[in-house]
């Protein structure tokens, strides 16, 4: 059962506002995701032929880890009913399985004509190594347009 989302209203975020999830990625994440996206990629999958590679171990996949932010807009900043617009990533170094990642939202810019949030994304393993980060933008529909 998905924890419960949280919502707050778009007159109360402001510029600096943060939401922060933490991660543990599994062999289970990554079955999940190949199965549901069809990325069967044996870098992804296969330990052995991963164990050739310059990574030297299954790396997971870099969507599956920015996946993450959607759980971060649409259930904890700005949270239920807000819509993703736009989001770009930068993948700084990989994730591999047993990682723990914390993400971190931040507001950046709101523009209340149009109802939308600029975010910055940073996403950072166990070692304190940026694994990947991004920026975004995020409308926030009024109560009444749900």
């Amino acid at each position: 059962m998905p924890e419960a989302a949280l919502a707050t209203a778009f007159e109360a975020i402001q510029p600096g506002d943060r939401a922060v999830i933490v991660k543990r990625f599994e062999d289970t994440d990554v079955a999940a995701f190949a199965a549901l996206s069809g990325d069967y990629n044996p870098l992804h999958m296969e330990s052995e032929f991963a164990s050739r590679t310059k990574f030297g171990q299954r790396v997971v996949h870099g969507m599956l880890v920015a996946s993450y932010v959607s759980t971060l807009v649409g259930m904890r900043l700005p949270g239920v009913g807000a819509l993703w617009m736009q989001q770009s990533f930068r993948w700084r170094k990989p994730v591999f399985l047993g990682d723990t990642v914390e993400f971190t939202l931040e507001v950046t810019q709101k523009s209340p004509g149009a109802r939308l949030l600029a975010i910055k994304i940073s996403a950072t393993n166990q070692n304190g190594i940026q694994v990947m980060d991004g920026e975004g933008a995020v409308h926030v529909p009024a109560v009444n347009a749900l």
